[in-house]
C-alpha cells in the first residue's frame, strides 16, 4: 500500500497535471493507493502558477485576482472537506482545476455551483460549514503538515510505502509518467529526474 500526499494550489495547472499522473500511474500498476489531496495557497504559490500561466504576477491586477481565487477556492475546499468529507472535496478540486485549466473557464461563483451540482453538494450545507470556527483549525492543519516536511511550492508529492515505514519521497515539480513509474518500481536511481527529489527520514531531509 502506498500513502501519497498531495500538496497542490487549488486552481493551479501543473498541480492538475500531476495528479493525474500520479492517479494514473497508480492505477494501471495496479497498486493500491491512499491520496490525501492538500490545498496550499500563499503569495509564492500564486506567483509560481501565474509564471506557469504565462502571466505576470507583478501585475497587481492580475495577482489580487489569482489570489481572490485561489484563497477562495481553499475555503471552500475545507468547507466540503468538514460538510461531506475528503472524497468529495477531492472531487471538487480536482474538477475544478480542470475546469479552470483545461477547459479555460474563468473561477467564479456559477462556477462553482456548477460543479457543486454536478457532486451534488447542498451549497447552503457548504456555506455553513465555511462560517464555522472549525475552518481555521482545517486550515492551519494542512499548514502546519507543509511546514512539518518544508512543503516550499506546489506541486510537491510526498510518497511513503507502507512497506517501509522509515522513509519516504518528496518530489518537487511536475514528474513525467515515466519518472513516476521509476520511482514507484523502486529504482534508486533519481540522478536524471526531472523533478527535485527530497529523501524523507524521520528526523531528516536529504536531497537527492
Amino acid at each position: 500500500m502506498f500513502e501519497v500526499f498531495m500538496f497542490v494550489n487549488p486552481i493551479g495547472t501543473c498541480c492538475y497535471q500531476t495528479e493525474q499522473t500520479i492517479m494514473k500511474t497508480m492505477k494501471e500498476a495496479k497498486i493500491a493507493t491512499r491520496y490525501q489531496l492538500i490545498p496550499l495557497a500563499n503569495m509564492h504559490t500564486i506567483q509560481s502558477d501565474l509564471i506557469r500561466k504565462h502571466l505576470c504576477p507583478s501585475n497587481l491586477t492580475i495577482f489580487n485576482h489569482a489570489s481572490e481565487a485561489t484563497f477562495t477556492a481553499l475555503k471552500t475546499y475545507h468547507a466540503i472537506k468538514m460538510a461531506y468529507g475528503n472524497k468529495k472535496a477531492r472531487a471538487f478540486c480536482l474538477r475544478l482545476q480542470h475546469a479552470i485549466n483545461e477547459l479555460n473557464q474563468p473561477y467564479s461563483l456559477t462556477l462553482v455551483l456548477n460543479l457543486f451540482a454536478e457532486l451534488k453538494l447542498d451549497a447552503s450545507k457548504v456555506q455553513a460549514a465555511e462560517a464555522s470556527p472549525y475552518l481555521k483549525e482545517s486550515i492551519a492543519a494542512d499548514e502546519k503538515l507543509a511546514q512539518k516536511w518544508h512543503i516550499r511550492d506546489t506541486p510537491t508529492t510526498v510518497i511513503f510505502n507502507d512497506e517501509d515505514e522509515t522513509s519516504g519521497l518528496i518530489i518537487e515539480g511536475l514528474l513525467p509518467y515515466d519518472e513516476l513509474v521509476q520511482i514507484i518500481n523502486g529504482e534508486n536511481d533519481f540522478t536524471s529526474l526531472s523533478a527535485s527529489m527530497i529523501e524523507l527520514h524521520p528526523n531528516k531531509l536529504r536531497l537527492l
